[in-house]
């Protein structure tokens, strides 16, 4: 956020006690008009103590995928066949099996496959053998999942005790008096 609220209500007070005029006012402060004139739409003189927050930028609406997730398997295994092929080759493939779809869709579906292809679950490789071998386990209904994590080599509190321990039994045990 560029501008506080507190800014903002100084710029509307301003331009309110300095004769409502939107270019002295823009000037004062050191921004454009168009911003002044947003502000100035958005305070209510009625509720001078609400808030002038800024509101979200991000879309209203997203749009929502076209296809379905039996379409984007198969892309993915056509993808994982032809690692090297682009959205347009990919779009000859799939219009070749008798799909009615752009090659802009099948691009949006590439960019889909490549950040989180729904057979490999969002693994960051997304290779031909591997790909082909949790496709299987998706077909067969098989739930994957994750390998357990291997144990570091990092000791414990108990055995840093225990070394201590037998440390000073050593000692105490050791007969320091030899001539």
């Amino acid at each position: 956020m560029k501008h506080s609220s507190k800014e903002r209500r100084r710029w509307l007070v301003w331009h309110a006690n300095h004769g409502r005029n939107i270019a002295a006012t823009s000037r004062q402060f050191g921004i454009s008009r168009s911003t002044l004139y947003r502000w100035l739409g958005r305070y209510d003189p009625d509720k001078p103590s609400k808030p002038l927050r800024a509101h979200s930028r991000k879309p209203h609406n997203k749009r929502k995928p076209l296809w379905s997730e039996h379409h984007l398997v198969r892309v993915a295994d056509i993808s994982a066949e032809h690692p090297k092929w682009g959205c347009i080759r990919l779009h000859r493939a799939v219009v070749a099996q008798g799909w009615q779809v752009s090659a802009s869709t099948v691009g949006r579906m590439l960019r889909r496959i490549n950040s989180r292809c729904p057979i490999c679950n969002g693994s960051d490789r997304h290779e031909a053998q591997i790909h082909a071998f949790r496709r299987d386990l998706h077909n067969l209904d098989i739930p994957l999942r994750k390998p357990p994590g291997i144990p570091r080599g990092h000791a414990s509190k108990k055995d840093k005790d225990a070394a201590v321990s037998e440390a000073e039994q050593i000692i105490q045990n050791r007969d320091w008096d030899r001539n």
